[in-house]
């Protein structure tokens, strides 16, 4: 006896071990995958930190703390 499944047929499915976590991933992919190929300031981290935290040489980390530090404690 066979048994038909309803429900819809035209669904996507994607493996979770190949895309992580459904169409979520493929979004997410998407918008990096958008975010590399036009160069934006998420693309490049380095540039956002430094226009986020008004830098102006390298980010080495210890910059990089004190400025967290002044943007959140010191207004």
């Amino acid at each position: 006896m066979i048994h038909l499944w309803l429900g819809c047929k035209e669904r996507l499915y994607f493996s979770i071990t190949e895309l992580e976590r459904g169409l979520h991933s493929v979004e997410q992919a998407a918008t990096l995958n958008v975010e590399n190929s036009n160069k934006t300031h998420l693309a490049l981290i380095k540039c956002f930190l430094k226009v986020k935290y008004r830098l102006e040489e390298e980010v080495p980390k210890k910059n990089l703390e004190e400025s967290q530090f002044a943007k959140l404690y010191i207004k």
